[in-house]
């Protein structure tokens, strides 16, 4: 009966939170264990009460006892109200005992709490927690006690408690801050540590600093203590949580790939290659993203990453950490912003990858042309894998030509012993040529273009050769292609079925050039070689008269009769058969010129007129003979009409008259010649 009125007293005392009074059960009697004692305070003690008034318990607990047969009275110390409770029959106190004894032992049991007599310290603490737990939502509110008993000799042998406090308590108290409604203790540990997890991920926040607390405070430390890396795993770290679309997210992972894996430790391989795995999966999935949003220090982060997974790992399509690093370095220079784009090149036909390599060559020897970039080029692998080494060098050479590295060309050239291709080197010899602005020999892509030709034999490639020639010439005049728009080199290629055409530009942009047969017959002639045309007679005599020709049209454009007429001359004695220019011939023969005084044609030239239309009649079509006699015979009625007295259209009758008369002496045919000496007599017959 004793031990049930004890039992009745600590009830009462615990629930009065009297540490006076409950204190003496521990060290004044047997009748009632430790463990009893530790249920009944765990059960009765008010919650509200200031979780440090407990601190007696773990001061005294482990005092040796000292029996007082004299507790029981003394603890009644003649109250009324507790002497009702415990000396009112046996039956009485015994079921008021039983009473008690069920609340406790259903209360512990509810929430699935035990007070173990080989951890009393410990399971009484967690029991406590938990009931308050129920009224104080905070679930560190008993954290006061524990800062304190960590100073208590007597709280020892605590890590299982602690990892407790640490996976649970704390982890759960910083999830609290942030949902509605708040989880109470009991209800955390029952839920499956995947709904936990995700309780977990459920941050309302995209900034690092937030992820960061949640990771550390709360998703890791329950993992490590419930062991739910798994899940820790199938929640937080997936390919759709971090898309990597943003700076925030991109720190998040960073943050996971380095401070949360250090967190795994490495007693656990199997789980610490899974997290791995993840992290690969994840950045193969995600890099366009990434690449696309392309953060500060992107290539050096993404590579100390990388570096940090076991080369061994590998996830679908055989994809290892070491592979992505190499791709990673390919990124740039590729200006491919994906693993999955880099990998599906690597498994390219060789086409396709030869024309990806030839595009890197040249970016990279662009911006770095030495040595040490030609052999990066030429040794790379992974990416490149069906590519031969003598593919990879022929790709190289044509982006050193293409970007005119001639210096770095012959380098590599004779150290690989190569032999160049001529079509490659025709390829970039027409391209230079295409792009340069002028046809010097000095203007830097007719440069290029020469140092490309000069590796074609010579023998094979003459007429470019006379191209090159040709455009240097043609920049020495003024020349356009069409109004407002400038000769450049490459319109040279438009006249190969109408080379006259180039010339007549010439004739038309530099006035004085028509002049000067001998320079435009050199011209021709060039034009012919470089452009490959075939002459209609190899000495070029039909197309020298087509030009000389020409020149003559032009004389007369440029109102210069003597020079007009002296051509025509030359064509009727020196090139054979000119009938299909009589009509050149015929504009000679009745030739104008606005300043003649009175615009009237001078004496002298009338005579080179006749003569001029006397050698037409002879080659002009039938159907344009009467034209020409009709034209003669307006001359030769001129002719009557002028004495050769004081004749006021001779050219002697002024200074400038008087020298083209002379040059026109010194030019014109001898029966001409008779006529301007002989007066006017012996050209009408009158002896």
């Amino acid at each position: 009966m004793l031990k049930d009125q004890l039992y009745i007293l600590l009830s009462t005392f615990a629930a009065r939170a009297d540490e006076l009074k409950v204190v003496r059960f521990f060290t004044e009697q047997k009748e009632l264990s430790h463990k009893e004692i530790l249920e009944v305070i765990s059960v009765f003690w008010r919650e509200l009460d200031n979780p440090t008034n407990l601190y007696f318990i773990f001061d005294k607990v482990a005092n040796q006892i000292e029996p007082n047969d004299q507790l029981f009275y003394e603890l009644l110390e003649n109250d009324e109200s507790l002497i009702a409770l415990v000396e009112c029959g046996v039956d009485s106190v015994s079921k008021r005992s039983k009473l008690l004894r069920d609340h406790v032992a259903e209360t512990l049991s509810k929430w699935q709490l035990t007070i173990d007599e080989r951890d009393l310290i410990h399971t009484f603490l967690k029991a406590r927690i938990i009931l308050c737990n129920e009224l104080v939502s905070d679930a560190l509110f008993y954290d006061p006690l524990l800062k304190k008993l960590r100073h208590c000799s007597e709280f020892k042998n605590q890590e299982a408690f602690e990892k407790w406090v640490t996976g649970v308590l704390r982890p759960l108290a910083h999830l609290n801050r942030r949902i509605e409604p708040q989880l109470m203790i009991s209800s955390f540990e029952q839920q499956p540590a995947e709904e936990i997890m995700n309780l977990f991920a459920s941050i309302a926040s995209d900034e690092p600093v937030v992820f960061k607390s949640v990771v550390n405070f709360e998703a890791v430390p329950y993992a490590q203590y419930s062991g739910a890396f798994a899940e820790f795993l199938s929640v937080f770290l997936t390919v759709d949580n971090f898309s990597l679309d943003s700076n925030n997210n991109f720190e998040a992972f960073k943050f996971m790939a380095s401070e949360v894996k250090q967190a795994l430790g490495d007693d656990n391989n199997h789980l610490r290659r899974a997290f791995e795995a993840q992290l690969l999966e994840i950045l193969y999935q995600n890099s366009k993203r990434l690449m696309r949003l392309n953060p500060p220090y992107l290539s050096r982060d993404l590579i100390r990453i990388l570096n940090s997974i076991d080369p061994e790992i590998t996830i679908d399509d055989d994809i290892s950490s070491q592979k992505l690093v190499a791709y990673t370095n390919y990124m740039n220079s590729l200006e491919i912003k994906s693993f999955k784009d880099l990998h599906k090149l690597s498994n390219a036909d060789q086409w396709t990858q030869l024309t990806a390599f030839g595009s890197m060559s040249k970016t990279l020897l662009t911006s770095s042309s030495n040595a040490e970039t030609l052999d990066y080029l030429i040794e790379s692998q992974h990416v490149f894998n069906n590519l031969t080494r003598h593919q990879k060098i022929s790709a190289v050479i044509e982006s050193l030509l293409s970007l005119g590295e001639f210096s770095l060309l012959d380098r590599l050239v004779s150290k690989a012993g190569f032999q160049f291709e001529e079509p490659v080197l025709l390829k970039h010899f027409w391209r230079f040529f295409n792009s340069a602005h002028e046809g010097s020999r000095d203007e830097p892509e007719i440069v290029n273009a020469s140092y490309v030709l000069a590796k074609l034999p010579k023998e094979n490639y003459s007429h470019l050769h006379g191209i090159l020639k040709l455009a240097d010439e043609l920049s020495q005049y003024e020349l356009s292609y069409s109004r407002g728009i400038p000769f450049i080199p490459r319109h040279i290629l438009e006249f190969k079925h109408d080379p006259y055409e180039l010339i007549q530009k010439l004739l038309t942009d530099n006035s004085l050039l028509y002049r000067d047969y001998t320079t435009t017959s050199h011209l021709l002639k060039l034009i012919y070689e470089g452009l490959e045309i075939q002459p209609k007679s190899s000495d070029y005599s039909r197309e020298l008269t087509k030009l000389l020709v020409l020149h003559v049209e032009y004389a007369v454009a440029n109102m210069n009769f003597q020079f007009a007429y002296k051509k025509t001359m030359e064509l009727f004695d020196s090139h054979g058969d000119v009938s299909e220019y009589w009509a050149t011939f015929f504009q000679v023969g009745k030739y104008v010129d606005p300043n003649w005084t009175d615009n009237e044609t001078p004496t002298e030239i009338i005579y080179l007129q006749l003569e001029v239309l006397g050698r037409l009649l002879h080659i002009c079509p039938l159907d344009e003979v009467e034209a020409v006699v009709l034209l003669w015979s307006g001359l030769e009625l001129e002719l009557t009409n002028r004495t050769d007295l004081d004749d006021p259209y001779s050219l002697s009758k002024d200074k400038s008259g008087r020298k083209l008369q002379k040059e026109i002496m010194q030019q014109v045919s001898t029966s001409v010649s008779n006529i301007l000496t002989g007066g006017y007599k012996w050209a009408i017959g009158d002896d």
